[in-house]
């Protein structure tokens, strides 16, 4: 009888790998080794991407209960709440359990294909070792875990004392926060206007628009033109009335409700007539708080039915049951914050598209986020005509909000997906990725991709970098979430001061949502750089490297105009880069790769099916013009 032979599979993150010669090392923290679990999740992305979807669609929709998900969530008569669930949603950013999935799931295919017997962790990763270990169980094979030394108990603040209540008063806390905010929209408009144009005759269109975030310049003058619309504002403002339904994010020049309020006023005094403008929170009245609060708990009665979620939280042939990193996720969205705002979104649009039921058609920007499912059902509750979703950004590969299962646009029960009538992308490769994963051919549409007409104009670059050169620039685009703002800032430090970079000149571009002050204070504190709000189309030119987060389309526009480009990527989440199969593209998640890039920069070539461009918006002005047919 022949003795198996044992072959040790040997996940690392960051530990000493010398006592492991002659095993199997796959590495979490890496994509420069020969097996990097990164790299790997990104090679086997389709068919990862396409079991997370059928798990979460058996979630929703299991047939083999008598009562699912999806209708256990029936809100209203013809919308269920699924819709706007973290799970459904599939976000990569709100849902931490997505990547620890792939992940996992990546670690039992290399096991399998490489017929390894024994595994061994060597990580800190406590969600991870418990998958693992379940897996072993189940499978019976050597399961091993190594840990560094244990850490100190975490400091007790404010944020974490938040963190640990129940998810009840959570939720209570942010209706009381709305509540307060909503007392300062209430009287800021005269309702009594609705649909008093100077000239009656011409259509009605709505849209629905982040605010503020405007040309600050032509605001002075009365001119509306939101930095979200871009060269295509003008287009659909013509020949039509306009009804702004303005959608209130704190920036950092306009940080509070009386600001943006003050910033509207100004725009309405000095309008030409064609357009008003109104919050969403101004449609709200304090009865409606009562339905709100009637939804939660309805909601928070149905959150104790979870039975069916477990019994399929299992990806098709693994055994693994993902329910412990998906019930936070759940209770968040039937009990606690997403809940909460879920029930207020839900009525703050079925309240004011009331008001807009003359609307001829309206446009808005697709995220696929959860406010949208409602928006696009109280559309379809209300209003007959056209609604038009937008991709305002390149499209992202690894952003799971944009795929389906397949079934789910199968259904035909008047709860089905709420989609808008039609959905208008803006590249080739939108297109395909979106139909590969069952999005309705007949509802897109393609149109140009009106924020980046501009690079058509750009110099195309491709000078040699020499980093020892005075006339090199590092052009540094930070991040507008914090969490991603603070490490991409921190890997910048770590490279600055580990090297010899007196003779580049660095520009911080910061994001207008996110104050970036304390990072430059932590990691760049000796080194020499310069802050600047200039636009991306006048920073360029005098630009021969650029750093960005893997976030921002910025990446992708300067890999467009042929700049070298270093993307930060953290390796404990998913890299969302709209410029993830661009040729040329450099992803750095530690100094070395930082600078390794920036002694061999790798020039990108033209990706022209990645964004459709033209300066004329010949396809815009055709699709407006035809009906929506």
């Amino acid at each position: 009888m022949s003795i198996k032979e044992i072959k040790r599979l040997v996940i690392l993150d960051n530990f000493d790998e010398s006592e492991f010669k002659g095993d199997i090392k796959a590495y979490l923290s890496s994509s420069n080794k020969d097996i990097s679990i990164p790299s790997l999740i990104v090679k086997w992305r389709k068919d990862l991407i396409k079991e997370y979807l059928g798990m979460i669609y058996s979630i929703g929709f299991n047939k083999n209960s008598v009562i699912n998900t999806h209708r256990n969530l029936l809100i209203r008569k013809n919308f269920s709440y699924w819709w706007m669930t973290l799970l459904a949603e599939k976000s990569p950013i709100r849902s931490k359990s997505i990547y620890k999935i792939l992940q996992y799931r990546t670690i039992e295919r290399l096991f399998y294909e490489k017929k390894c017997t024994h595994l061994i962790l060597c990580s800190e990763n406590e969600d991870l070792h418990e998958l693992l270990l379940q897996w072993s169980k189940n499978s019976c094979f050597s399961y091993e875990r190594k840990k560094k030394a244990s850490k100190k108990a975490s400091e007790i603040n404010i944020k974490t004392f938040y963190q640990r209540l129940p998810n009840l008063i959570k939720a209570f806390i942010l209706l009381v926060r709305f509540i307060f905010n909503k007392n300062k929209f209430l009287g800021s408009s005269n309702k009594m206007q609705l649909g008093n144009f100077k000239d009656s005759k011409l259509p009605k269109r709505l849209i629905i628009c982040p605010f503020p975030s405007i040309d600050e310049t032509m605001a002075t003058k009365g001119i509306f033109r939101s930095n979200y619309w871009g060269d295509a504002q003008a287009l659909i403002e013509s020949d039509v009335n306009i009804n702004f339904l303005l959608m209130f994010t704190p920036t950092l020049d306009c940080k509070n409700a009386n600001e943006a309020i003050e910033k509207r006023d100004l725009l309405k005094k000095k309008s030409n007539g064609r357009h008003n403008y109104y919050f969403l929170e101004e449609f709200i009245s304090f009865s409606s708080i009562f339905r709100i609060i009637q939804d939660y708990f309805f909601l928070y009665r149905k959150s104790f039915n979870q039975e069916f979620i477990k019994k399929n939280s299992f990806i098709k042939g693994s055994s693994t049951s993902f329910w412990k990193l998906l019930k936070p996720e759940w209770h968040s969205s039937t009990r606690g914050v997403v809940a909460m705002d879920g029930c207020i979104k839900l009525k703050l649009f079925e309240e004011s598209l009331k008001s807009f039921k003359d609307s001829d058609d309206g446009f808005y920007l697709v995220e696929n986020q959860p406010w949208e499912r409602a928006l696009n059902y109280s559309w379809n509750n209300f209003l007959n005509a056209p609604l038009i979703g937008v991709q305002n950004n390149p499209f992202r590969p690894f952003d799971l909000r944009f795929y389906e299962d397949k079934r789910v646009y199968n259904m035909q029960h008047k709860s089905s997906f709420p989609i808008p009538r039609l959905l208008l992308t803006n590249g080739k490769y939108s297109e395909e990725s979106i139909l590969e994963y069952g999005y309705p051919k007949e509802a897109i549409k393609f149109v140009e991709a009106y924020k980046y007409s501009y690079l058509l104009d750009q110099k195309k670059y491709h000078n040699n970098l020499n980093l020892k050169s005075k006339q090199n620039t590092l052009l540094v685009i930070v991040d507008g979430l914090p969490i991603f703002a603070n490490k991409q800032l921190k890997l910048l430090g770590e490279f600055l001061s580990s090297n010899e970079t007196d003779h580049l000149n660095i520009i911080i571009k910061p994001h207008p949502f996110c104050d970036i002050s304390s990072y430059l204070n932590q990691y760049l504190k000796n080194i020499n750089f310069k802050i600047t709000n200039d636009s991306l189309k006048s920073l360029w030119q005098g630009s021969t490297i650029v750093y960005a987060s893997n976030m921002t389309s910025s990446g992708l526009e300067s890999l467009f105009i042929g700049l070298p480009t270093i993307i930060y990527i953290d390796h404990n989440s998913i890299n969302l880069s709209p410029a993830l199969d661009f040729e040329g593209a450099m992803f750095a998640s530690n100094s070395d790769d930082f600078r390794s890039f920036m002694e061999l920069p790798s020039y990108p070539k033209s990706k022209n099916e990645y964004l459709y461009l033209d300066k004329n918006l010949t396809r815009w002005k055709d699709l407006l013009l035809s009906n929506y047919n």
